[in-house]
């Protein structure tokens, strides 16, 4: 358990460059606070992280990504709930550059964003993020993107959006710049 951190990015974890590759499994995370970005975890470019069954509560950054900052890495995220993280863009997840991350079978509950992106901004070139059997509930962004928010490109599958909301922007559940959605379910997003 990652308790009170307080660092400029990643305030638990930060991935290096080339040839770093983390696995977590069954880690809970809470209450960490990063200066920057990745509340949690920074990961940089070369960098792979493999998360699986995590609980991540009430972790901060002051600009981007509540929980993971992702800057050309690749992160596979398996089974795991994101509650009450913040930040300014991407509430819970800000994916840049030329990351590559999955997110499979995850929770994403009151995320909240004072920009875009209450759960997930996502910023990437070449390959679209991609999203699958994910709960997205609650999460709040004062711009656009509820939930989630595409600047540019990604695949959402088999998703259940609930209560998600863009206060003053577009997208209660999503704001998609290009991409797929397929077989979800939308309700009640503002």
């Amino acid at each position: 358990q990652a308790l009170n951190s307080d660092k400029g990015d990643g305030a638990a974890i930060s991935l290096g460059g080339s040839d770093t590759t983390v696995e977590i499994d069954g880690a809970v995370f809470k209450d960490n606070i990063a200066k920057n970005n990745g509340g949690v975890i920074s990961a940089k470019s070369g960098s792979k992280l493999i998360l699986n069954d995590a609980e991540a509560t009430g972790n901060k950054a002051s600009s981007f990504g509540g929980f993971l900052y992702n800057e050309g890495a690749t992160a596979t995220i398996y089974d795991s709930t994101f509650d009450k993280n913040k930040a300014n863009n991407g509430g819970c997840m800000y994916l840049f550059t030329d990351s590559v991350t999955n997110v499979y079978n995850s929770v994403f509950n009151d995320n909240t964003a004072s920009g875009n992106g209450g759960a997930l901004f996502v910023y990437t070139g070449g390959t679209p993020a991609t999203i699958q059997g994910c709960a997205f509930n609650g999460n709040i962004a004062d711009g656009a993107g509820g939930a989630v928010y595409f600047l540019i490109s990604g695949d959402v599958t088999n998703c259940n959006f609930t209560n998600n909301t863009a206060t003053n922007g577009a997208g209660g559940a999503i704001d998609m710049y290009s991409g797929t959605v397929s077989n979800c379910n939308f309700t009640n997003n503002r």
